[in-house]
């Protein structure tokens, strides 16, 4: 788990400041934006988690910008502890399968295995 949330926090915390393009709180706030995306920006980990922390935080989806740092990394904690859950739902629901003979592997997404 350690391993996991080390590399998932790296890789959210990339999500927040890209090099190019738009962060995953810019994107969540614009396509917020749009009620008819909401029940399905619910169904997609990291903006379901950035949701779910504004809600509890009583702020606004656009508020999520302008987080200081304390809460942003409370909220890059958050949206990682999600994908660890949901990796660990993906290991639960599929068979262990022996992925190197798939041409292209190219390893586990968060180099764990």
């Amino acid at each position: 788990q350690e391993t996991f949330m080390k590399a998932a926090k790296a890789r959210v915390k990339q999500m927040f400041d890209p090099a190019a393009g738009h962060s995953i709180i810019q994107e969540l706030v614009y396509l917020w934006n749009e009620p008819r995306l909401r029940p399905i920006l619910k169904e997609i980990d990291g903006y379901r988690y950035a949701m779910l922390f504004a809600s509890q935080n009583q702020i606004t989806a656009d508020m999520l910008l302008q987080l200081d740092a304390n809460m942003e990394g409370k909220l890059i904690n958050g949206i990682a502890q999600e994908y660890f859950i949901h990796a660990r739902q993906q290991e639960q629901k599929f068979p262990q399968v022996n992925a190197a003979a798939f041409d292209g592997f190219e390893g586990h997404p968060f180099g764990m295995y």
